[in-house]
């Protein structure tokens, strides 16, 4: 009964760690099934620790076998050694020793051909979950190596799209220089039209210049007139007073009568000169007054043209050094896009 019992212990063993290798076989199956990662490979650990586990306890279940193999050759002995003390002690107890002995030796062999089945079928067993190992190693193995190339590949892939954000940060900006160029070719036109601007208000300081010349001039003929028209005043006056007293000794003085016509003629002569010279006065500081506000609108186009001028020559010295600036930026894109090439050429492959 005892033997019995162990039989079916040794059965429930057996039973339970092929339920566990054959569960830990799906598990392998389903790890290889997935993408290698750190969870997966620490999952496989734990998958290899179980089946060592699996092994120990196997190694632990061959032993107990083998203690149960020789209790059986102990018991073997001692049912020898009682057989020939029963012998010894009753011939009549022999025949029954003997078939117990008969039902031992079936049974030892029995349990011996069992365990040497199962004994057989665990070795290999355990050579299939050695080779299973062997090749989950090698695959894992094939992993690891395709895992370091793939992050190999996503450092290159990391690089290459920095490399792409450095182009076209450098596309912006060569994007920038190019509206910075055209900015300064139509500054330099503004300049070009400035200056002709600039030309323009020359000549119109020189034509403010002749008109200061002339309203001199004319400012001299005033004066002259004036003095000229305070003279026929003055000789007004004292033809009225010699008209006056010629008047009063109209009787006497007959003989200066045509000097009075003559000195009438000449007043009438001298009033049209100072009309006329007061219209030519009227005439003249209008003229004045417009030459004057035609200089200062020169001079106010003149100083606002010269602060245009200066403007755009600060400009134009800023868009010149920015324009130096992206010119070495260019060259020095020009030789990285040619080391970049040549680095494609040399180590990339098509898909990189």
């Amino acid at each position: 009964m005892r033997l019995l019992a162990e039989e079916s212990a040794r059965k429930w063993q057996r039973i339970e760690a092929d339920q566990q290798i054959h569960r830990l076989r799906d598990e392998n199956i389903r790890l290889q099934s997935r993408e290698g990662s750190t969870e997966e490979r620490s999952r496989l650990a734990t998958v290899t620790a179980e089946l060592q586990t699996v092994r120990d306890e196997y190694q632990d279940y061959r032993s107990k076998t083998q203690r149960t193999l020789d209790d059986c050759q102990r018991n073997v002995t001692r049912l020898n050694r009682e057989k020939l003390e029963l012998e010894e002690r009753a011939t009549a107890d022999k025949e029954r020793l003997a078939l117990e002995l008969k039902e031992a030796r079936n049974r030892v062999f029995e349990l011996t051909s069992r365990e040497l089945r199962m004994t057989e079928e665990a070795r290999m067993q355990a050579e299939i979950r050695s080779k299973e190992l062997s090749e989950w190693k090698a695959h894992l193995a094939e992993r690891e190596a395709q895992l370091e190339e793939s992050s190999k590949l996503q450092a290159r892939v990391n690089e290459l799209e920095l490399q792409a954000k450095l182009h076209e940060s450098e596309r912006a900006r060569l994007k920038s220089a190019n509206e910075a160029i055209d900015r300064y070719e139509q500054v330099r036109q503004q300049n070009a039209r400035l200056k002709e601007q600039l030309a323009a208000a020359k000549q119109i300081r020189d034509d403010r210049l002749v008109l200061e010349e002339e309203n001199r001039s004319l400012r001299g003929r005033l004066e002259s007139a004036e003095t000229r028209a305070a003279t026929l005043a003055a000789d007004l006056a004292a033809a009225q007073t010699v008209e006056a007293k010629q008047s009063d000794r109209s009787a006497n003085q007959s003989l200066t009568a045509d000097h009075c016509s003559s000195e009438s003629a000449r007043l009438a002569s001298a009033q049209r000169e100072l009309a006329l010279a007061t219209a030519g006065r009227a005439e003249l500081q209008i003229a004045v007054s417009a030459a004057e506000r035609s200089l200062s609108e020169s001079a106010a186009a003149q100083s606002e043209a010269e602060v245009k001028v200066q403007r755009l020559e600060t400009e134009l010295g800023e868009l010149k050094r920015r324009l130096r600036l992206l010119s070495r930026e260019r060259d020095m894109l020009k030789e990285f896009v040619a080391s970049y090439r040549l680095d494609c050429t040399l180590g990339g492959s098509g898909s990189e």
